[in-house]
């Protein structure tokens, strides 16, 4: 007797954790779902040369996801990541072409880019964080487009292309880079209290207020990290294309949204795990690595991302009234 209630406490405890991860549950699942068909119908998917390219061009996207979860968990939005990454990557190609020494060059850069998460912090302390991040974007593309007049950069130090093209055992090094971001991100929301404190500004703000958390502080060190990601992807995406252009990374900011949303972070704040969010970047990845393989027209690739968009937040809104009727 004493045997089946412990036999039946310890199965509900799994059942409990089953339904508190059914989003995660469903996303892995599509996944490999998606991954299994395009192997088999496919030609050139399943092949070690296109794996190690997609996991090239992933990186990129899981990085600037990791961030945007955070943020998302916070109730905290940045549509200025793609103005972030162009201003960054010129500024990073601009002294390495002057001979900066590549550490010098690289500390500039992340420097940079921590300024304008930081900056993008305290705006949004002061009016939403849309409006703010949405103002930074027009300006740093504007300052991207006014050092370049407009035009990119290329032939960079070959030394300094091995940042994002070296292979360790097979494996790019970018992506080396987006699975330690990934360990910190688990650690960081997980099992901290900065973690912990993200997740009550998200559910309730003005309770975790109540409550001694710093909000302020809390929503401008957040910024500060993903202005700090942006400012790595920035570094890994000029590495691996050897160049910088003023308007790359035009789409990042949806994409890392469209990611988080789709591994199950919510809109509203509160709910979220970075691993869904790698997960849903990886979906996005496999998707535009298919079109591109079977030559599906770009313009159209935006189309069909937007419908993705739409849809993962309409899910999401659905959700989210549903729990709270229940």
């Amino acid at each position: 007797m004493k045997e089946d209630l412990i036999n039946g406490k310890k199965n509900e405890k799994f059942i409990n954790i089953f339904r508190s991860n059914i989003t995660f549950v469903n996303i892995f699942l599509f996944a490999i779902f998606l991954f299994t068909i395009f192997s088999i119908f496919v030609p050139q998917f399943f092949t070690v040369r296109n794996m190690i390219n997609l996991s090239r061009q992933s990186s990129v996207d899981v990085i600037i996801a990791i961030g945007m979860t955070l943020l998302l968990i916070c109730g905290e939005f940045d549509l200025s990541i793609p103005g972030i990454i162009s201003l960054t990557a010129m500024v990073l190609a601009l002294t390495l072409k002057a001979g900066v020494p590549i550490v010098l060059c690289i500390l500039i850069a992340l420097t940079l880019s921590v300024l304008i998460g930081f900056l993008n912090g305290i705006l949004s302390t002061k009016i939403p964080s849309f409006i703010a991040s949405l103002g930074l974007l027009s300006v740093t593309r504007g300052f991207s487009l006014y050092v370049t007049d407009g035009r990119a950069i290329h032939a960079l130090p070959d030394s300094f292309l091995l940042v994002g093209r070296l292979e360790l055992l097979g494996i790019p090094v970018s992506w080396i880079y987006a699975m330690i971001i990934l360990v910190l991100g688990i650690i960081i929301s997980r099992y901290t209290v900065f973690g912990r404190q993200l997740y009550a500004l998200g559910g309730n703000r003005d309770a975790a207020r109540s409550t001694g958390v710093p909000v302020n502080t809390r929503i401008v060190q957040t910024f500060i990290i993903m202005g700090l990601l942006s400012g790595i992807a920035a570094i890994a995406l000029v590495a691996r294309l050897d160049a910088a252009h003023p308007l790359m990374s035009g789409d990042a900011a949806l994409n890392a949204i469209a990611a988080v949303v789709i591994g199950g972070t919510s809109l509203f704040g509160g709910r979220g795990h970075v691993i869904g969010s790698v997960i849903g970047a990886l979906i996005i990845s496999v998707l535009s690595n298919v079109f591109t393989l079977m030559s599906f027209p770009a313009s159209l690739q935006g189309v069909i991302l937007g419908v993705i968009l739409i849809g993962v937040i309409l899910i999401d809104y659905l959700r989210v009234n549903i729990s709270r009727r229940r």
